[in-house]
């Protein structure tokens, strides 16, 4: 039989004292989560989730509302935790119940928050499905070997695009004696330039347009020629 103890505290019997105190009096001498009634999260079709108003790549969604609710909340340092939640049948907009669970020393917790999933379009979605472009690439070049060329941009856009946000092309157009490419960003679209001009023997020439000014700086965009001279 084993010996009944009494907590100091509340003067309830218990066969186990956490520091000193019954589970139930030692749960409320030191809370073990501390965390928000709500945590919203918005998310893009293109793969991006925004926490607190920046856009990140996310690849699991259960990973994502582990790491969000751990993040968001403050926990005992040495404690043991878990994040439980109902799986996850479709990816939308929805409220629901997430538990967190702590253990430190026997003393046992929990607390349940809702977590919002929220679907909209990020920023850089809008700018793209928007034909939001900073630069025109023009490609001058023998129909065989401006494709080349094509294909060579779009691959380096296609590859910068999950750390440059503006890696996008927004329309594509069969001109005269090539393609022109409306590019995103004017910076990425001047370094693929540059690239291309050097791989592919092209001569390179860049115009600058102005198109305003936006927080006290102008705002321009560019066309960038590329030319196989021998063609023309």
């Amino acid at each position: 039989m084993k010996l009944q103890k009494f907590c100091p505290k509340c003067g309830e019997k218990t066969e186990k004292l956490y520091n000193g105190l019954c589970n139930n009096c030692a749960k409320q001498a030191k809370e073990l989560i501390i965390a928000p009634k709500k945590i919203t999260v918005q998310l893009c079709e293109c793969g991006r989730a925004s926490i607190g108003g920046a856009w990140k790549v996310y690849e699991n969604i259960v990973q994502l509302i582990e790491k969000t609710v751990l993040a968001k909340s403050v926990i005992e340092k040495n404690a043991e935790v878990s994040v439980s939640f109902e799986p996850i049948t479709h990816i939308g907009q929805t409220t629901m119940p997430v538990t967190i669970f702590a253990t430190d020393n026997g003393i046992e917790e929990s607390k349940t928050l809702d977590f919002v999933l929220k679907n909209i379009t990020c920023d850089t979605c809008s700018r793209k499905y928007g034909a939001y472009y900073e630069a025109i690439m023009q490609i001058r070049a023998k129909s065989e070997f401006a494709e080349k060329i094509h294909k060579f941009i779009k691959d380096e856009v296609q590859r910068n695009s999950k750390t440059n946000k503006l890696s996008f092309i927004t329309q594509e157009l069969n001109v005269l004696n090539g393609l022109d490419l409306y590019v995103g960003s004017s910076r990425l679209a001047s370094k693929i330039a540059k690239s291309a001009a050097s791989l592919y023997k092209l001569s390179i020439k860049t115009t600058y347009t102005h198109q305003g000014i936006k927080d006290g700086k102008n705002i321009t965009r560019s066309t960038i020629l590329l030319k196989k001279e021998n063609d023309f």
